[in-house]
C-alpha cells in the first residue's frame, strides 16, 4: 500500500515470511543459471576440441585416398583398404563425438534460456534481500513502539 497506509505487525510477518520464500526460490534459479553458464563454457570447448579432432580424422581419410605412387605399394600387400577402413571408422566415430557435442550444447543452451526467461519473470525479486531488510525494518520499528 501507500505511505498512508501502515501494515499490522501480523501483515509484517506474512510478508516476511513470503518474501523469504520467493527469495529462496529466486535464489535457486540464480544458481541454476550459474551452473547451466559454466556447463554451456564446458561444452563450447567440446564442440571445439571435437572439430579439430574431426579435422585431423578428415584429412587423414583424405591424404589416404589421394595416395597414388604408394597406393601401389599398399594395394601389393592389401595393407591400403585395410587402413581405409580403419580411417573411415575413426572418422566416423569423431563425427558422431561431435554431433553429440553438438547437441549437449543445444541442449544446455535452450535449458539456460528457460531458466532466464524463469528469472525475467521475477525481476521484482532481484534486490529481495535489501526489501526483506527493509521489512523487518519495520518490524523492529512495531516492536518499539508497543
Amino acid at each position: 500500500g501507500g505511505s498512508a497506509y501502515h501494515m499490522s505487525y501480523t501483515e509484517i510477518n506474512e510478508q516476511l515470511a513470503i518474501l523469504k520464500e520467493k527469495g529462496r526460490i529466486y535464489e535457486k534459479w540464480k544458481s541454476r543459471l550459474a551452473k547451466l553458464n559454466e556447463e554451456e563454457n564446458e561444452w563450447k570447448a567440446k564442440v571445439e576440441r571435437r572439430l579439430e579432432h574431426l579435422e585431423k580424422e578428415q584429412s587423414d581419410v583424405n591424404r589416404l585416398n589421394s595416395m597414388t605412387l604408394s597406393a601401389f605399394f599398399y594395394n601389393l600387400i592389401g595393407k591400403k583398404q585395410e587402413r581405409l577402413e580403419k580411417e573411415e571408422l575413426e572418422l566416423m566415430e569423431s563425427k558422431a563425438e561431435y554431433d553429440t557435442a553438438c547437441r549437449m550444447l543445444q541442449d544446455v543452451q535452450e535449458q539456460r534460456l528457460q531458466v532466464q526467461r524463469e528469472l525475467d519473470g521475477q525481476r521484482e525479486l532481484q534486490f529481495w534481500e535489501s526489501d526483506y531488510k527493509q521489512l523487518w525494518g519495520k518490524k523492529e520499528h512495531h516492536l518499539l513502539a508497543r
